[in-house]
C-alpha cells in the first residue's frame, strides 16, 4: 500500500511538472510570436527608427544585419507571417523563426522580453 502511494505521488508530480512546462512553453511561444509579428508588421511600414528598435539587441554586426535585411527586404515585406510560429529551445530562452530556406531570425529572451538577436542567412556557394 505504501509503495502504491509513492508510485501514485510520483506520477502526479511528473504529470504536474509536464503540464506546467507545457503551459510555460505555450506562454513563451505566444510572447515570442507577438514580437516577431510586430517586427514583420513594422518592417512593412518602412520606418527605419521602428525597425531599429526591434534590432536594438542584435549581437551581430549591425552592418551585416542591414546588408541581410536589404537583400531580403522584398521577401520579408511580402512574407505571410500569420502562420509562422517561433521554435523554442528546451530551456525556453532561445527561439528560431524560419522565414524561408535561406533566412532564419534568431531570438533570445533578455530581461523577460523576447528580442531579435541575429539573422542567419544561407548563401549557396558557387562552384
Amino acid at each position: 500500500m505504501q509503495k502504491m502511494k509513492i508510485v501514485l505521488a510520483t506520477i502526479v508530480i511528473v504529470t504536474l511538472a509536464g503540464l506546467g512546462y507545457w503551459l510555460l512553453r505555450n506562454h513563451e511561444t505566444k510572447q515570442a510570436d507577438q514580437v516577431i509579428d510586430a517586427f514583420f508588421t513594422d518592417f512593412k511600414s518602412s520606418d527605419e527608427l521602428v525597425i531599429q528598435r526591434h534590432l536594438s539587441q542584435v549581437i551581430q554586426d549591425h552592418g551585416q544585419v542591414q546588408t541581410i535585411l536589404e537583400r531580403h527586404r522584398d521577401a520579408i515585406r511580402n512574407y505571410s507571417y500569420k502562420n509562422l510560429t517561433p521554435i523554442l529551445n528546451i530551456w525556453l530562452n532561445n527561439a528560431e523563426v524560419p522565414v524561408s530556406w535561406h533566412l532564419t531570425i534568431r531570438m533570445k529572451k533578455l530581461a523577460d522580453r523576447w528580442r531579435i538577436s541575429s539573422l542567419d542567412e544561407f548563401i549557396p556557394q558557387k562552384k
